[in-house]
């Protein structure tokens, strides 16, 4: 069902890089998580997100 509205509706990734602290410590985990969360995406919607959010 997913897969059918995705051609209609833009869908994205909303993510939240600094887990809510003013800042982070450790940019390596930081590039893993948005790279987890991207593939996964991709598994799920099968296609690539209309657009990225990075919320601070």
């Amino acid at each position: 069902m997913i897969r059918i509205c995705s051609s209609i509706i833009d869908f994205g990734i909303h993510t939240d890089i600094t887990n809510g602290k003013p800042d982070f410590t450790n940019l390596d985990e930081v590039v893993a998580e948005i790279d987890a969360q991207y593939h996964r995406f991709l598994e799920l919607i099968g296609k690539k997100p209309d657009y990225f959010k990075a919320m601070q």
